[in-house]
């Protein structure tokens, strides 16, 4: 899926940008089941790998090495969330980026995302994590927990309807990013 994502936006020119063709990125990348294989099998591996070795693994970890994690964790999330931040701020420097910088961050997001989630998860299930793991273990997420992969597959569905019933063109901003995700939040679930 990762090749596939990166042969196709090379070839046609995507852009990691709201200003791009999103409608086009979408329909050819976004809405394909293939694109959501390889986060799909980071979080199987590590399910196997937790499963098989268990909190024995990590928690004979030396503390730089989990320090270590947690930091990777943070920065496959900020950098997937905000690397792009710049292109869609401006909406008029596409070009700050090369194409080959654009479509290895388009093929590589998701996967950063699902590994960062995957380190963040084997040092919360051995009990490292603080505040932020008791956060995420409070039972108020009990039920969106359960719906999680549901959502991630109605999700593009929920999206697509709530593009196509727009009668304006999509302005970014802070406040659409947050209606954005509201609306999605709420169809997925």
């Amino acid at each position: 899926s990762i090749t596939t994502t990166a042969v196709i936006t090379g070839v046609d020119g995507d852009v990691a940008s709201w200003s791009g063709n999103t409608v086009d990125f979408s329909r050819r990348v976004y809405e394909k089941p293939w694109s959501r294989v390889a986060p799909y099998l980071v979080g199987v591996a590590t399910a196997f790998a937790l499963h098989d070795f268990g909190a024995r693994f990590v928690r004979r970890l030396p503390v730089t090495t989990r320090v270590l994690m947690a930091a990777a964790a943070g920065f496959m999330f900020f950098s997937v969330v905000y690397g792009p931040a710049r292109i869609n701020r401006d909406m008029t420097s596409t070009d700050a980026w090369s194409q080959g910088t654009h479509t290895f961050y388009l093929s590589f997001a998701r996967v950063g995302w699902a590994v960062g989630l995957s380190l963040m998860l084997a040092l919360f299930v051995c009990g490292y994590g603080g505040a932020l793991r008791d956060l995420f273990q409070h039972r108020v997420w009990v039920p969106f927990a359960r719906l999680t992969y549901e959502a991630y597959l109605v999700h593009p569905i929920w999206i697509l309807t709530v593009n196509w019933l727009r009668v304006q063109l999509w302005a970014y901003s802070d406040l659409a990013f947050v209606e954005a995700f509201l609306l999605a939040f709420a169809g997925a679930y």
